[in-house]
Parts: C-alpha cells; structure tokens; sequence
C-alpha cells in the first residue's frame, strides 16, 4: 500500500465532497469563478459599493453574486477622492483612516436619483440629497447589507464618505445562527462568501465540517 497515493485519493475525495456540498448548497450549476481580491494591509478598512440608478434588489444581487470586484483606493478627503463613473461595477473600496469616493453623475443621460448599495459597511453624503435609506432583507440578497438613494447635486457630482463596519475578520462563527450552529442558511452565505472571495477555501471547508456535525461553534 502506497501511503501518499492514500492520502492523495483521501485529499481528491474530500475536494470533490466541497465542491458537491457548494453546488448542492448554492443551488448552482457550476461554480463561478472570479479574480481573486487583493487582501487589505493590515489597518487598512475596505467595503464594497455598488451605483445603480434604481432600487433593484434582485439586479445587484446577481453583480454581488457573480461579479469580479474592482479595486478602488478612497481618498483621505473630498478634495483627492477618486471620481468614479461606472454603474452595475462592484468596488472594493479601501482606505486609511477616513475615507471618500465621488461619483460622476452627469457623466450619465440618467438625471438622478442614483442608488448606492454596500456590504460590509456604509456610506455618508458628503454633497448630494440623502432620499431614502434601508437594509436589503437576506431573503432579497445575503451579499449585500444597505443602499442609500441620493439626489444629485447642482455641480452634477455626489460625494460620499465610505465607513467599513468594524466586524473583523469572518470566522466559522460569524455563520452561526443565535443557537451557536452553522445551519443551511450560514452554509449558503459561507458559499456566497467565498464565490466573491470574501473568505478562503481553508474557512469554507472548516464552515462545511460544522455544518455536517451540526455541532455548536459558539
């Protein structure tokens, strides 16, 4: 008996068994594949944010879902904050201290209001008209946490400060129900996690042997 080949076969099984647990879990015919993003210097606060021009739950849920993020520095201040343009784009917004983005709305027909979405943390308007705001239930998109619709201000362009939630680092518990136990609801975020890259392979294999055990994390 080959002791490598063994372990091999026991390693290929135990990926196979994920990769049927992703599938069965996420409801999905394939695994989508996406580029990697960055990991954030240690210190550095990142969230993601989404433009679209309507509130459409279930449009950014398929961009938080499937899509690449861009990565995108915010500036220290409105006066070095990038200017950014795009809609149905996922960035993955970083900084240092205090961070703030602006988005060109006059760079579209559209006249306004535009929606901000976010995940793992918000935003503030700087310049523009805060019209609405709200939390996207998980049963509309676990992948993403608020939007903000803003009116457009007179110079055509909406400055927001971006604010990370100060959460931490995702562990098994952070898919834990109140009970302490990772039940099918935590398994399928912990895949919609690390199909956008948000978590490891290593944290989703831990997640899916807690799952099976059914056992208490907390």
């Amino acid at each position: 008996m080959n002791p490598n080949r063994d372990r091999k076969r026991r390693k290929a099984t135990r990926v196979a068994t994920l990769l049927l647990v992703v599938l069965a879990v996420a409801g999905v015919a394939a695994v989508y594949a996406v580029s990697p993003v960055a990991e954030a210097d240690s210190g550095t606060e990142s969230l993601e944010l989404l433009a679209e021009e309507n509130v459409d739950h279930d449009h950014a849920c398929l961009h938080a879902l499937h899509d690449e993020r861009t990565p995108l520095e915010a500036g220290g201040s409105v006066g070095n904050a990038p200017t950014v343009d795009d809609t149905h784009v996922i960035w993955d917004v970083t900084y240092d201290g205090e961070g703030y983005v602006r988005f060109d709305a006059d760079a579209h027909h559209y006249d306004g209001p535009f929606v901000f979405y976010t995940y793992s943390g918000t935003v503030e308007v700087v310049d523009g008209t805060e019209e609405e705001r709200d939390d996207v239930p998980d049963d509309d998109c676990e992948p993403l946490d608020e939007y903000i619709v803003v009116g457009v201000p007179d110079d055509g362009v909406i400055e927001l400060e971006v604010i990370a939630d100060d959460e931490g680092e995702l562990t098994v518990e952070s898919y834990a129900n109140d009970d302490g136990v990772v039940d099918t609801d935590g398994l399928r975020e912990a895949v919609d996690d690390w199909r956008v890259d948000r978590i490891d392979t290593d944290l989703l294999h831990d997640v899916v042997d807690v799952w099976e055990t059914g056992e208490q994390v907390d």
